[in-house]
Protein backbone atom coordinates (compact mmCIF):
# COMPACT_ATOMS: atom_id res chain seq x y z
CA UNK A 1 0.00 0.00 0.00
CA UNK A 2 3.12 2.11 0.69
CA UNK A 3 4.50 1.29 -2.58
CA UNK A 4 1.42 2.60 -4.21
CA UNK A 5 0.89 5.75 -2.25
CA UNK A 6 4.47 6.84 -3.30
CA UNK A 7 3.94 6.11 -7.08
CA UNK A 8 1.06 8.48 -7.07
CA UNK A 9 2.30 10.96 -5.34
CA UNK A 10 5.49 10.47 -7.67
CA UNK A 11 3.07 10.93 -10.89
CA UNK A 12 1.46 13.80 -9.42
CA UNK A 13 4.89 15.57 -9.15
CA UNK A 14 6.20 14.56 -12.26
CA UNK A 15 2.89 15.73 -13.77
CA UNK A 16 2.73 19.30 -12.31
CA UNK A 17 6.33 19.58 -13.10
CA UNK A 18 5.75 18.59 -16.77
CA UNK A 19 2.72 20.86 -17.05
CA UNK A 20 4.69 24.10 -16.03
CA UNK A 21 7.67 22.83 -18.34
CA UNK A 22 5.09 22.63 -21.44
CA UNK A 23 3.44 25.74 -20.43
CA UNK A 24 6.97 27.48 -20.66
CA UNK A 25 7.79 25.90 -23.95
CA UNK A 26 4.60 27.41 -25.10
CA UNK A 27 5.12 30.44 -23.91
CA UNK A 28 8.50 30.28 -25.05
CA UNK A 29 7.09 30.17 -28.63
CA UNK A 30 5.08 32.51 -28.66
CA UNK A 31 7.57 34.94 -28.03
CA UNK A 32 10.03 33.69 -30.68
CA UNK A 33 6.86 34.33 -32.85
CA UNK A 34 6.55 37.79 -32.00
CA UNK A 35 2.90 36.99 -30.11
CA UNK A 36 4.62 38.91 -27.04
CA UNK A 37 1.83 40.37 -26.40
CA UNK A 38 -0.48 37.39 -26.14
CA UNK A 39 2.64 35.47 -24.14
CA UNK A 40 2.73 38.92 -21.76
CA UNK A 41 -0.93 38.65 -20.90
CA UNK A 42 -0.91 34.44 -20.28
CA UNK A 43 2.38 34.62 -18.10
CA UNK A 44 0.31 37.42 -16.24
CA UNK A 45 -2.51 34.99 -15.49
CA UNK A 46 -0.37 32.62 -14.59
CA UNK A 47 2.04 34.41 -12.69
CA UNK A 48 0.08 33.37 -9.08
CA UNK A 49 0.42 29.54 -9.70
CA UNK A 50 4.13 29.27 -11.53
CA UNK A 51 6.29 31.94 -8.79
CA UNK A 52 8.34 28.88 -7.81
CA UNK A 53 8.61 27.41 -11.36
CA UNK A 54 10.36 30.37 -13.00
CA UNK A 55 13.35 29.41 -14.38
CA UNK A 56 13.76 31.35 -17.36
CA UNK A 57 12.13 34.85 -16.59
CA UNK A 58 13.53 37.54 -18.21
CA UNK A 59 13.34 39.43 -14.65
CA UNK A 60 17.15 38.86 -13.76
CA UNK A 61 15.81 36.71 -10.79
CA UNK A 62 15.88 33.31 -9.90
CA UNK A 63 18.31 30.88 -12.16
CA UNK A 64 18.82 31.62 -15.67
CA UNK A 65 17.24 35.16 -15.80
CA UNK A 66 18.59 37.13 -18.49
CA UNK A 67 20.39 40.79 -17.64
CA UNK A 68 17.74 43.86 -19.32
Amino acid sequence: MEDVAARIAFSLLVGIFAFFAATNIFLTVLRITHRRDLADRLSAKLAPYTRYFRLGDSSGSGSGGRAR
